[in-house]
């Protein structure tokens, strides 16, 4: 995600405090971010070599929109390292 999705660094240190539980990672953050974060993932698989780290990334592109179809209730991002 730091690498791949370009977030502010507020959002970048929430990232970086998070702690996995089970492989697991539970952030919060805004629609709008979140949102950000997607196009930006997108973006970036265009521009990957790797054939594994494009589904990777793919995959967590899959597990933000599911965030965000989720509704504000419901938006976390949860993704496995």
């Amino acid at each position: 995600m730091l690498r791949y999705a370009y977030p502010f660094e507020a959002d970048a240190a929430k990232l970086r405090a998070g702690k996995p539980r089970r492989g697991w990672y539970d952030i919060q953050i805004g629609a709008f971010w979140l949102s950000q974060w997607i196009g930006d993932l997108s973006y970036s698989i265009r521009n990957v070599r790797s054939a594994g780290l494009r589904e990777e990334l793919d995959a967590l592109c899959c597990v933000l929109e599911n965030a965000e179809r989720g509704g504000a209730d419901a938006r976390r991002a949860d993704w496995k390292e």
